[in-house]
């Protein structure tokens, strides 16, 4: 199985599951350490409200409406923000900055 992101990666939150707000869309988090099935614990959890009825990892029956915070997040919703080897496309529109002297 091939991960978008490693341990320590800062990645944001590309995609949704169906039963987490928006709001989730676009946050940026750290990951920290990876639990089967592809799990991400993250360094700061998120505080959302549920939009439907779903059970929690221990089983735990969550209402729609109910109030927690998301320590861990599927590898497949996240996009990982790190360097490439890409050459940085700010340098296709932007002048290469100089070398300032200092006298």
């Amino acid at each position: 199985m091939t991960l978008n992101c490693k341990p320590g990666d800062l990645a944001f939150v590309s995609r949704g599951l169906p039963i987490i707000p928006d709001e989730l869309l676009g946050q940026i988090v750290r990951v920290v350490s990876l639990s089967p099935p592809a799990m991400w614990k993250i360094e700061k959890p998120i505080r959302i409200t549920m939009k439907c009825n779903a059970i929690d990892v221990d089983g735990k029956r969550l209402p729609a409406g109910a109030v927690l915070d998301v320590g861990g997040l599927p590898d497949e919703c996240l996009t990982p923000i790190n360097p490439s080897d890409e050459p940085d496309e700010t340098l296709t529109w932007a002048p290469v900055p100089g070398v300032l002297e200092v006298v």
